[in-house]
């Protein structure tokens, strides 16, 4: 059976900020489209990973979140992102995630919500409000779509819907494999692949994702990712 990921509503905001073409977020989790999955309760994540769009350009994410054994549907977190080009630009906020409904064996509903701030200026830089539904394929495959609103406040069109979806399959015994595409009602849309690796099945993933426009001007990202669960 696929071991499902465990990512919280940081990803869909640092989707949104990184189609909007801001310099502020970009390919969340390292994955940008959610499941339904939070956290195993009683268990904390901190995921670290870091972007790069070219020799000038990137961004770095930290982001720890929990699920406790009281609240086993909700998995409260935030996320910290920090961006180089001309120059630097951070943004935090909170992020939380509420599992909705369990239909069937790896099939269900949940909704995230987050916001983040400038850390300079205190603006409100984004906002989001996004339903992860996912769908099993197969013992090893399963599919995820994303919709919902987003706020971005660099854009042209601030208000809008973010829509996405996304294939993982399990192809070795701690191996999997990852597509997906994702965009905003206007702009261009982005799309990303690649590997997670848990070694022995256990409490750390390691991602490795190739994309293009993931953050909608650049047309190459390769993003390097690591989540530790405790």
């Amino acid at each position: 059976m696929i071991r499902r990921s465990h990512r919280h509503a940081a990803c869909a905001v640092a989707a949104l900020c990184s189609l909007a073409g801001s310099p502020a977020w970009a390919g969340g989790g390292a994955h940008v489209v959610d499941d339904d999955a939070v956290e195993t309760p009683g268990t904390c994540h901190l995921e670290i990973w870091g972007t790069r769009y070219g020799s000038r350009s990137g961004l770095a994410n930290l982001s720890p979140a929990c699920t406790r054994e009281a609240w086993p549907d909700l998995e409260l977190g935030v996320a910290v992102q920090h961006t180089w080009d001309s120059k630097g630009h951070t943004i935090a906020g909170p992020a939380l995630k509420l599992h909705l409904v369990s239909l069937g064996q790896n099939e269900g509903a949940a909704i995230d919500g987050s916001a983040s701030f400038d850390t300079r200026t205190g603006h409100l830089e984004a906002a989001s409000a996004i339903v992860p539904f996912t769908l099993p394929l197969g013992g090893k495959t399963s599919f995820s779509i994303n919709l919902g609103y987003s706020y971005l406040r660099s854009s042209a069109e601030r208000h809008s819907v973010f829509w996405g979806g996304q294939v993982e399959t399990q192809i070795g015994r701690d191996l999997t494999l990852m597509a997906e595409g994702f965009g905003r009602a206007s702009g261009p849309a982005g799309a990303q692949t690649g590997l997670r690796w848990t070694p022995h099945d256990g409490a750390i993933d390691v991602d490795l994702l190739a994309g293009r426009y993931v953050d909608g001007v650049s047309p190459t990202a390769i993003t390097i990712g690591l989540t530790i669960r405790r």
